[in-house]
């Protein structure tokens, strides 16, 4: 599926939308949000062996959406809401490799948050 058609669906954008609204109040993401964008474009992925990132010197979210369900899409995104919300706590370093600190919370807390509105949101798991 490309990006594109994954977005041109209403009801994932309607769960995107509310689950980007369930992060930012549970994470107090009080600032503005960081640009996400969404892609089914593999390179980045088999390269950098990645399904989303943050880029906190450009304000910038990719999330990789191909071949992916809604719950798998939502835990990445929350992860890296999760380092939006470290950069404004001015926790972000230099260290990402997965064993950092930095990312174990991000892995955590994303998949407590991903439980908690799954429970209230039995659809993402379609």
């Amino acid at each position: 599926m490309r990006a594109n058609e994954f977005l041109q669906d209403e009801n994932k954008k309607e769960i995107i939308r509310d689950f980007i609204k369930f992060c930012r109040q549970s994470l107090k993401l009080d600032d503005k949000l960081p640009k996400i964008k969404f892609s089914a474009d593999t390179k980045d992925t088999r390269e950098n062996h990645r399904m989303g990132y943050f880029d906190p010197n450009q304000d910038f979210i990719w999330i990789y959406v191909g071949n992916r369900n809604m719950a798998d899409i939502l835990r990445t995104l929350c992860h890296e809401l999760v380092h939006t919300q470290q950069r404004m706590q001015n926790r972000i370093g230099n260290d990402t490799s997965p064993d950092s600190d930095i990312e174990k919370e991000a892995d955590m807390v994303a998949g407590q948050m991903l439980k908690i509105y799954g429970k209230q949101n039995r659809g993402i798991y379609d």
